[in-house]
């Protein structure tokens, strides 16, 4: 979870999209990483990384597919 303000946000390279620090991130071996394109305030991206993480605590094996659906959960 990178909860910075336009932390997936970068340079658009010709036929490899965009060269962000999530890129980094997934090279280096992870399996996924939640990012924002866009600013965020802090209170509300406080609320939407402890309500990410509560879901994320209550699931006892949680896989790519149940990582999307805690971020949906949590944004609402």
């Amino acid at each position: 979870m990178l909860s910075a303000c336009q932390s997936n946000y970068g340079p658009q390279q010709d036929d490899e999209g965009f060269w962000a620090l999530t890129r980094g991130f997934l090279v280096a071996g992870s399996r996924s990483v939640v990012s924002s394109n866009w600013l965020v305030g802090e209170e509300a991206g406080a609320s939407l990384v402890s309500y990410f993480f509560f879901g994320v605590a209550k699931s006892k094996s949680i896989d790519d597919a149940d990582c999307a659906s805690v971020l949906h959960a949590a944004k609402r």
